[in-house]
């Protein structure tokens, strides 16, 4: 609980350090990110690991879900933006994003576009 400051539940699974999180707008699955380019999802009711995929050679830096939470996409070190199958794992799309690191991606709240940032100080839209 955020306000009392009680750790409800630790999820354990990555070799690496952590980089990010993203819940499903649900809250039902949780996306985790690492050092090593792998990407988990988590049924946070169940506590348990659902999917891994190894995403990239260099760390994933940030992932976030579409509206339906069927869609995942992970913003890399090497600069691309991929996305997932958040079911299968299957990668649907992989975008040459940036021409440094890709730190961060975000759909907009219609899902209309995909918005990446970078090292390369930018950030772009996507449709």
């Amino acid at each position: 609980d955020a306000r009392s400051g009680l750790c409800t539940q630790t999820f354990y699974g990555h070799a690496n350090s952590c980089n990010a999180v993203a819940f499903t707008r649900l809250g039902n699955v949780l996306a985790s990110t690492d050092a090593d380019g792998i990407v988990k999802l988590w049924d946070t009711r169940m506590v348990a690991e659902i999917l891994t995929a190894e995403v990239s050679q260099t760390p994933a830096n940030k992932a976030s879900f579409d509206r339906s939470g069927t869609v995942l996409a992970v913003a890399s070190d090497d600069g691309r933006v991929r996305t997932f199958n958040a079911t299968t794992g299957e990668m649907l799309s992989e975008l040459n994003a940036h021409g440094d690191a890709a730190q961060a991606v975000v759909f907009d709240p219609a899902d209309q576009f995909m918005v990446t940032c970078g090292s390369d100080n930018s950030f772009k839209l996507w449709a």
